[in-house]
Parts: C-alpha cells; sequence; structure tokens
C-alpha cells in the first residue's frame, strides 16, 4: 500500500486505519496522516530482536504431541514451517539466524538480572551480534568475580581478626587447626 502511487494519502490512511486491531488502534489519532500513522507503528511494532526471538522461541519449544495422529503431526509441520517461512521473509543471513537462536538460547539459561541488563545495553531493536552479547556477559562475570574478591577479602580479615582473638585465648595446635580448616574457603 505505501508504494501504491495511484492511492492518494487519505485513502491510504483509511485502508490503515481499517485494518488496525487490538492495540494497534489505539495509536492513532484523529489528526493522523498516513505517513504519521504508518511511522507510528512502525516504532511501535518494528522490534527485529522481538519478532525473530518469538520465532525462534516456537520452533526451540513447539507443542508436544500427546498421542500420534495425522492431524496433530501435520499441526507441527505447519507450525514449524510457518515460523520458518517467517524468519525467512525477515531475510536474515545464516550466520545472523545461528547466532540469533544461540543468543536467544544462552538467554533462557540467564537468571532475571543479566537478561534484564542485557536488554538494557542493547541500543536498538536490531538483532545484537554474538560478540556484544558476549562482551555484556564478560563485564557482568568481571564485576560479579570483582565484588566476589572484595568478599572475600573482607572475609580473610574477619579470619584473621578471629585468629588473634583465638590465640590469645587458645595454644598455637588450636590456632594452626583453625586455619587450615579455614583457609579454603578462602
Amino acid at each position: 500500500m505505501k508504494k501504491n502511487t495511484c492511492l492518494s494519502d487519505s485513502e491510504k490512511l483509511h485502508y490503515l486505519q481499517s485494518a488496525l486491531k487490538g492495540h494497534a488502534k489505539q495509536l492513532q489519532t484523529v489528526n493522523d496522516s498516513y505517513s504519521s500513522l504508518f511511522e507510528a507503528l512502525k516504532g511501535r511494532y518494528e522490534n527485529k530482536r522481538l519478532i525473530v526471538n518469538s520465532h525462534i522461541a516456537e520452533l526451540l519449544n513447539p507443542n508436544k504431541i500427546k498421542f500420534e495422529s495425522a492431524f496433530h503431526l501435520r499441526n507441527l509441520i505447519d507450525s514449524i514451517q510457518s515460523h520458518l517461512r517467517a524468519l525467512k521473509q525477515l531475510e536474515l543471513e545464516p550466520n545472523t539466524l545461528y547466532e540469533s537462536m544461540l543468543i536467544f538460547v544462552i538467554t533462557q539459561r540467564l537468571d532475571d538480572e543479566p537478561r534484564k541488563q542485557y536488554e538494557m545495553e542493547l541500543h536498538s531493536n536490531d538483532l545484537p551480534r554474538c560478540y556484544k552479547f558476549l562482551d555484556i556477559l564478560i563485564k557482568r562475570c568481571q564485576a560479579l568475580e570483582n565484588l566476589q574478591r572484595n568478599y572475600s577479602l573482607g572475609k580473610k580479615e574477619r579470619l584473621f581478626s578471629e585468629i588473634q582473638i583465638i590465640s590469645r585465648e587458645s595454644d598455637k595446635k588450636t590456632l594452626s587447626f583453625m586455619f587450615f580448616r579455614t583457609a579454603p574457603n578462602f
């Protein structure tokens, strides 16, 4: 419709408005032109990453067939083919699709906090690359390691102060036994 030069902007607007349903219908205003409404819809719904991830999720987690029948098997095949066609329509390079699937699977294994951080570090709706995703995970891992190291240092200081207190009250055997027993926990 956008490329149809035979239609005026007001006709395009009319056709676009008549096709809208649900939440998309709520985006329109009285003063919209075709191009402003189209851009609003595009801004709201053109999230390539979300679209690709939803198709990947359906491909990786299809409905389980509880008992074999031609009907259920046909539904599974149709669903898989539908999602594969949709991904093909997005014209993804094979490496981009591979990376998107890999990132999707890995993010499903993360807890909520790193997933949220990852989403916040992405600056667009475009598909991220594996190296960027791994950079984000590496930075988070390094931060957690540094925090854990700092916590462990604080724990060592507390342990040594406890040992000093005990050394005044106990003999050397008790002190060395406690030190070797506690040291592996650093």
